[in-house]
Order: structure tokens, then sequence, then C-alpha cells
């Protein structure tokens, strides 16, 4: 959908090429309605919010440099006017009275209509500066929900560094308490060991007392055999 400051542009572009078909006039609007037409133009590329398509801005571009070239060339036609011989001098006071005539019945319709362009001016301005108020609202409301999107990844970011932090003290509670144990067990089983050797070295004894008794007792029972059955023969 084209925007107003768009409209405007085409009726006024309708409007100057019209005056460009019957150039024999010299209306003196057509240079300022060309002017008005380039500033529309530029207005239109600046604008970010109701911007028309790139290939409508170049057509456009091309019709107003169209125009500014007919307006040059008029230019150029008036000024070699001048440099004619004195026997048309009078034809060009009577043009020039016709034209300031035509000049005072035109600044006539123009002030007729100048409210109504006026007011299209007022309106363009209050829409562009709507406009304007509208993307700088957008981009204020971009701008807060970036920062909140900050705050809350920040949040996160603490959170878990938090909870990192609490696991990392579990763990080393955890390993602190398993290696107090560790040691708790290598120290009974170091105790276990020499009580252990200790039975051992006492069992080594009392086994080489045995073998001995048990020696010195075979060895009795066999002089005392042998005692007794010399008594016997």
């Amino acid at each position: 959908m084209a925007s107003r400051t768009e409209l405007n542009f085409k009726k006024l572009l309708i409007r100057c090429e019209t005056m460009a078909k019957d150039r024999s006039s010299g209306d003196w609007r057509f240079e300022k309605y060309v002017e008005t037409l380039q500033d529309l133009l530029g207005e239109m590329k600046r604008s970010r919010v109701s911007r028309p398509p790139q290939e409508s801005l170049d057509e456009y571009s091309e019709k107003v440099k169209n125009l500014r070239e007919m307006m040059e060339s008029d230019k150029g036609t008036l000024a070699m006017d001048k440099k004619l011989p004195e026997e048309r001098q009078s034809n060009s006071r009577l043009s020039l009275v016709q034209d300031q005539a035509r000049y005072h019945r035109d600044e006539r319709e123009e002030l007729l209509g100048g409210k109504q362009m006026d007011s299209e001016l007022r309106h363009r301005n209050v829409t562009n500066s709507s406009d304007t108020e509208t993307m700088i609202r957008h981009q204020r409301g971009m701008h807060e929900k970036l920062t909140e999107q900050m705050l809350n990844l920040t949040r996160s970011l603490k959170e878990s560094v938090r909870d990192s932090g609490k696991i990392v003290q579990e763990d080393n509670k955890t390993l602190e308490t398993s290696m107090k144990l560790a040691d708790s067990n290598t120290k009974r089983l170091k105790v276990e060991s020499d009580r252990l050797e200790q039975h051992t070295k006492t069992c080594s004894w009392w086994i080489w007392v045995m073998l001995v008794f048990v020696t010195l007792t075979f060895l009795s029972m066999i002089v005392f055999m042998r005692m007794f059955g010399k008594k016997a023969s």
C-alpha cells in the first residue's frame, strides 16, 4: 500500500508530465513542481517505514531526471531568446504582458489551492512524525528486550556457577571422607598384620615344642620297650 508521500508524488508527477507536453506555454510553476518532486523523492528514499520498492524508486528517479532535463532545456531556450534581434523585442514585450497576466491568474488559483496543499503537507509532517515515533518505540522495545535477555543470561550463569561450586564442595567432602576411611582401613590392616605375624611366630614355637615332645616320647617308649623286653627274656 502506497504511503501518502508517494501518492502526493504520483499526483504531482502526472501534473508535471502534462505540463511538459505543452512546453510552449512557459508555465513558471513547472520549475517549482519539479523541485518539489525532487524533495518528495528524496524523502521516500530516506524513509525506513514506508519506503517504496527499489524498482519504483528507480522509475521515479528516471522520470524526475527527464523532467529536470526538459526544464534545463527550456532555460537554455529562454537564454537564447534574449539574444534575438531587436525586431522581436516588441513581440517579447507582448508575450511578457501575457505571461504576467497568466502569472497573476495562476497566482490566484495557487492561493485558492494553497490551503489544500498546506493541509496535505501538515498531514505529511504529522505522518512522518508518527512514523519516527513508531520507529523509536520499536527500537526502544528491542533494546529493552535485549537488556532483559542479557540479565536472564547473567542470572543463569550465576546460578550455574553457584550450583557447580556446591557440587565441587560436595565432591571434595566425599573425597576427604574416602581418604580418611582409607587411612583408617590401612591402619587397621597394619595392626591385624602385626597381630597375625605375632600369632604366627607364637604358633611356630609351639609346633617346635610339640615336635620335640613327641620325638622324646617316642624315643622314651622305644627305650622302655627294650628295657622291659630284656627283663622278660
